[in-house]
């Protein structure tokens, strides 16, 4: 979280450089174009600050549909042939999975579940999707959207997605806000979006 020069960004009427940047942090969740994880266990990257317990981790990591791309991908073909009497991927192996840096091991898609696996433990009012899709297959996309709406109703919170391709997000948005080098161009309904677009969605 930088500091601007000039304008304000308020939250709840509150601007945001009254608020400590340490609870502004914990306050709003982002998900990033490049997903930012961490090497080693699989554990640190999504639950950085050691808070919930090793089944919160797994039940995010389930619901997220990261478990889902781990059992399928090549790379888990033989710990799962090894787990196959328990029929599961246990929690333990999931959490102490090795990841290279910045986790150039996983797949896209598989590093922005993980992402979203992070986001689903935090549970703030404010969730920023910057670009997290343009890297990402469209089945993958559309389970990351699927998710992150759920949440957003669950919890009232505030989902705020920034992205160039209208179609994938008219099921999962109230409303589209069309922007030009920073100035907000016209404002319309996701089906609106689709059925009239610009050169620039």
């Amino acid at each position: 979280v930088n500091d601007y020069e000039d304008g304000s960004v308020l939250l709840n009427g509150i601007d945001i450089k009254r608020i400590p940047k340490r609870t502004l942090r914990k306050s709003i969740t982002v998900i990033p174009q490049d997903p930012l994880l961490f090497s080693g266990a699989l554990r640190k990257s999504v639950d950085p600050y050691e808070e919930y317990t090793d089944s919160e981790l797994f039940i995010a990591l389930k619901r997220s549909g990261f478990l889902d791309t781990l059992r399928s991908s090549k790379e888990s073909e033989e710990s799962e042939k090894s787990e196959e009497a328990r029929g599961e991927v246990s929690e333990g192996s999931v959490l102490q999975m090795q990841l290279s840096d910045s986790g150039s091991n996983l797949s896209c898609g598989q590093k922005q579940l993980l992402c979203l696996s992070r986001t689903l433990l935090n549970g703030t009012k404010l969730i920023l999707v910057d670009e997290a899709a343009s890297n990402i297959d469209f089945m993958t996309e559309q389970l990351l959207y699927k998710v992150l709406k759920e949440c957003a109703d669950e919890w009232k919170a505030t989902l705020m997605i920034i992205s160039h391709n209208v179609k994938g997000l008219r099921n999962y948005v109230d409303y589209v806000i069309e922007m030009i080098q920073g100035v907000s161009i016209r404002g319309l309904v996701p089906y609106e979006a689709h059925e009239n677009p610009t050169p620039n969605l």
